[in-house]
């Protein structure tokens, strides 16, 4: 079998495999130490940088930079600011005014039991509802349920008129019709 050239320059021998001569290998010991962290005009020829050792003031704070003063208490990190719910939480919710509540399972019970009757009291609960939820300053919510219950109560109004006007004129005429 032949020998030839392999693939990094060296022969194979009939098996595939280097010969038994290797390439040389550059000698990486023998290259010179970088000075590149060393200041120009400072290192000897011949001497070794000290590479990891601590350089001398190399502990100590840039002259200027001292304790930064302590402006009052101040909360550490992850503690919540003072007026503010922590991170993460949102503030409670104001309880809703009761009446509020009342107005707007009045006025959709309107629809089932006493229609017109029901009706006019939830209007009237919205009403003082909505006085004390806006006396109140913030602390009891339910604007929107008497938004809620004036829309029930006034679209039941609304329907309860129209179906007896529906009623009446059927009366009316049937009336005419059979006389």
């Amino acid at each position: 079998m032949s020998e030839g050239p392999g693939p990094y320059g060296g022969d194979l021998n009939d098996f595939g495999s280097a010969s038994e001569a290797q390439p040389e290998l550059p000698d990486f010991q023998a290259a010179p130490p970088s000075r590149a962290d060393q200041p120009l005009g400072q290192s000897e020829p011949g001497q070794q940088p000290n590479y990891g050792q601590p350089q001398p003031g190399a502990n100590q704070p840039p002259p200027g930079y001292g304790q930064q003063p302590n402006y009052g208490q101040q909360p550490g990190y992850g503690q919540p600011q003072p007026g503010y719910a922590p991170y993460g939480y949102a503030p409670p919710a104001p309880a809703n005014d009761g009446n509020a509540v009342a107005a707007l399972v009045l006025s959709i019970a309107s629809f089932v039991v006493c229609p017109f009757v029901a009706a006019i009291v939830a209007l009237f609960l919205a009403q003082i509802a909505k006085r004390d939820i806006l006396a109140s300053n913030g602390t009891k919510g339910g604007l929107s349920l008497v938004t809620a219950a004036k829309v029930i109560a006034w679209t039941n109004i609304a329907l309860t008129l129209l179906f007896a006007v529906i009623i009446m004129l059927g009366l009316v005429a049937f009336r005419s019709t059979s006389s």
